[in-house]
């Protein structure tokens, strides 16, 4: 049996869909997994103890964007047509029409829209805030397999690095960055934390797009040092996929805001704490793969409940209020209480 799988578009979601395909493997062991995936992303697979049951197609996103995406996609891909299932984790109306483009004759994914009328076999996401579910196990759903928990991940024996960091360069990695402007803690609330350090190295990850505003944050920290000997390093464009892999497995915590980095930091079992705004910690926050981790210990969520929250929206929408930014703005930082 041939499965394909058109993998989600965010980092954090791929992470999130792992136990996903791990049941997928072990309950098909005779079956070939094609994974379709954005190719940035490809590398995470080179570090999987399941890898030799999966095949990558990387997703070109410049070369299949827009209307005639999904087209040129299936000319250039028309082997896969002979696919006995098609499983769409994206929720973009796009990665639907592949498989119905590609005439694959089962078809399963969630519905929204139009997306149903491609589907062979739909589901409903959990409503918001009633009964929500978490995202990896609503990836789970569409097994029509037990619980999450029946198929845990040992990342121990998953994630296998280079030693290339020497073991005494000891570091805080710092994700100060989002996609999502709602999702990221305010420059002023980062030194109010990260002041209270003492001869303490920071790396900062990021996206080449984040250079700036993290040289904005090193800035601010330098301005108000207070003679506490912090080393910062900006290494926001610098790293790919398999170098931020490997500053996380080397990094003596993880700081960050609700991204796709604090879900690679969970899926490594390396301690974490998580800033969330507008997300939702129900459906999204990272969690343990690991038996040996089942209760979460080594991942801190810190969210406020306030009356707006989560909102789920990429910006705030009370920007001209004082309101605005609360949920992250009026976090309690204290290093103590934070166990950092």
């Amino acid at each position: 049996m041939k499965i394909v799988i058109r993998m989600p578009n965010w980092l954090g979601d791929i992470v999130m869909s792992i136990p996903f395909l791990y049941a997928l493997a072990i309950t098909n062991t005779k079956s070939s997994l094609i994974l379709i995936i954005r190719e940035e992303y490809a590398p995470l697979f080179e570090y999987l103890n399941f890898k030799k049951k999966i095949e990558i197609i990387t997703f070109n996103k410049k070369r299949y964007s827009g209307i005639s995406g999904p087209f040129r996609f299936v000319r250039d891909y028309r082997f896969l047509s002979n696919a006995d299932i098609y499983y769409t984790l994206s929720t973009s109306f796009s990665s639907a029409l592949i498989g119905w483009l590609l005439k694959i004759k089962s078809r399963i994914g969630y519905s929204s829209d139009l997306r149903r009328l491609l589907l062979t076999k739909s589901f409903t996401f959990s409503p918001f805030n009633q009964n929500m579910k978490h995202r990896s196990q609503e990836y789970m759903d569409l097994l029509l397999l037990p619980t999450l928990n029946s198929f845990n991940i040992f990342p121990d024996d998953i994630i296998k690095v280079r030693n290339e960091i020497n073991d005494g360069d000891e570091y805080y990695l710092i994700n100060a960055t989002s996609e999502a402007p709602s999702r990221r803690m305010p420059i002023q609330k980062w030194v109010e934390l990260i002041t209270q350090f003492q001869n303490t190295r920071f790396i900062f990850s990021g996206l080449e797009k984040d250079f700036s505003y993290i040289e904005a944050l090193i800035v601010e920290l330098t301005k108000n040092n207070n003679n506490n000997n912090n080393q910062y390093i900006n290494l926001a464009g610098k790293t790919d996929l398999r170098k931020l892999i490997l500053l996380i497995s080397k990094a003596t915590y993880i700081i960050s805001n609700d991204s796709g980095v604090a879900h690679l930091a969970s899926l490594l079992s390396k301690p974490l704490v998580v800033f969330f705004g507008a997300g939702d910690p129900n459906n999204t926050a990272p969690i343990s793969y690991n038996n040996r981790n089942v209760n979460n210990h080594n991942i801190r969520i810190e969210k406020l409940n306030i009356p707006c929250s989560p909102c789920l929206k990429n910006y705030c929408s009370k920007k001209d209020s004082s309101a605005y930014m609360n949920c992250l703005k009026n976090l309690n930082l204290n290093r103590q209480k934070l166990n950092l």
